[in-house]
């Protein structure tokens, strides 16, 4: 008995497949079809605002760095 064709890949949360095949990275990445914002990332951007968000002082940072002796700490840091 003959194998039936592949399904087509669907992504999560996306609904039926694009029609378009990609043959690279940039063309798959670069599709606005599969980008959930489509390019619009000011939302998502807001979560790492300072200004809006409520920041933790760099000494309050230090504090529950060195507080705790039981758990181990990873921070890790974003420079410009």
């Amino acid at each position: 008995m003959a194998r039936p064709p592949p399904l087509p890949l669907q992504l999560p949360g996306h609904g039926a497949p694009s029609t378009a095949s990609h043959l690279t990275f940039a063309s798959y990445y670069g599709d606005l079809e599969l980008d959930p914002c489509k390019g619009d990332y000011r939302r998502l951007m807001e979560r790492f605002d300072p200004d809006i968000n409520n920041v933790v002082t760099p000494l309050l940072l230090q504090e529950q760095a060195v507080a705790s002796a039981v758990a181990p700490q990873a921070y890790f840091c974003c420079a410009q």
